[in-house]
């Protein structure tokens, strides 16, 4: 996956990195938007945040299931 991003937007890598683990897309997901957002010296609004941390923590228990 690290070779397909190199000639790929952001949100096109965010696919690709979804299709690492199917089951838990979400979590897979959340250091990837983390490293880019440092990245680019952007930060997320504290809604934003919230809603990550919610959607992450279901994507957990939804694994757990």
């Amino acid at each position: 996956y690290e070779k397909l991003c190199e000639v790929r937007t952001y949100p096109q890598c965010t696919t690709l990195i979804n299709r690492i683990d199917w089951l838990g897309s979400f979590a897979n997901e959340v250091p990837f938007i983390l490293a880019a957002e440092r990245l680019m010296e952007v930060e997320a609004p504290p809604r934003a945040q919230w809603i990550r941390t919610i959607l992450f923590e279901l994507s957990r228990i939804a694994n757990l299931a």
